[in-house]
């Protein structure tokens, strides 16, 4: 998953090494589905997915 991870990371322009540090280490941790970074602009659509998902 790292190289997924790192793919995800370096798509969405993210370059901050703590920042890139800490997704590696939770994901390693909590062993995700996938990694999405977010901004703003999703914020709809989380809530519509939250909210469809109960």
């Amino acid at each position: 998953m790292s190289v997924a991870i790192d793919t995800v990371l370096d798509d969405a322009g993210l370059t901050n090494r703590a920042i890139r540090e800490f997704v590696q280490e939770w994901a390693a941790i909590t062993t995700p589905g996938r990694v999405e970074v977010v901004g703003a602009t999703d914020d709809q659509r989380l809530i519509a997915e939250a909210l469809d998902a109960g």
